[in-house]
């Protein structure tokens, strides 16, 4: 497989056993508890995640058919920060608006959002391995907030904004720790 998807498959591994690690941190019964009356509960940070993962994946899937086979090996990539702003994504006192398409309901119960989440990442991890020996890097589409980022950067924003929610998480878990008050 090339370096790169190597890279980024590691990346989507260590960020998803961090999103579990976080919400293990929060009490069962406090899961659709939102922290604050203007924040999320992490059961509908985790909602949230399944649709974005589900639109990159679908997004990822629709272009890697369109791809031509690269010529050569990739360009090894030394690290996930070579290829996108995770300081900016990850930077939580910035405040990043969320479109409607990805905004929770709170239609799902939490097994349902662990499960649906694994079996969506699966699905990426699958398109992902079907983009070795493609030059997914020629193809660009717009991020609303990164701009114009091709398919590896795509691949990247997922783990990315995945560890950006489990610090969400993470403070969640402090403040619901605290009691109201």
């Amino acid at each position: 497989m090339d370096q790169p998807l190597e890279l980024l498959l590691r990346h989507l591994d260590d960020n998803r056993a961090a999103l579990w690690d976080a919400v293990d941190c929060v009490p069962s019964p406090l899961i659709t508890r939102r922290p604050a009356p203007e924040s999320w509960s992490v059961a509908e940070v985790l909602e949230h995640l399944l649709l974005l993962e589900r639109r990159v994946g679908a997004l990822l899937d629709r272009h890697v058919a369109t791809i031509a086979e690269r010529e050569g090996p990739a360009s090894p990539i030394e690290s996930v920060d070579a290829l996108i702003d995770t300081g900016r994504l990850l930077d939580r006192s910035r405040k990043i608006t969320t479109g409607d398409s990805v905004q929770p309901r709170g239609t799902m119960d939490t097994s349902q959002l662990r499960a649906s989440l694994e079996e969506s990442r699966r699905t990426i991890r699958e398109t992902v391995e079907r983009c070795d020996g493609l030059a997914i890097e020629t193809v660009s589409i717009p991020h609303v907030v990164l701009g114009p980022i091709n398919l590896y950067q795509w691949i990247a924003f997922v783990g990315t904004h995945e560890a950006r929610h489990a610090a969400q998480i993470r403070e969640a878990a402090t403040l619901l720790a605290r009691g109201p008050g």
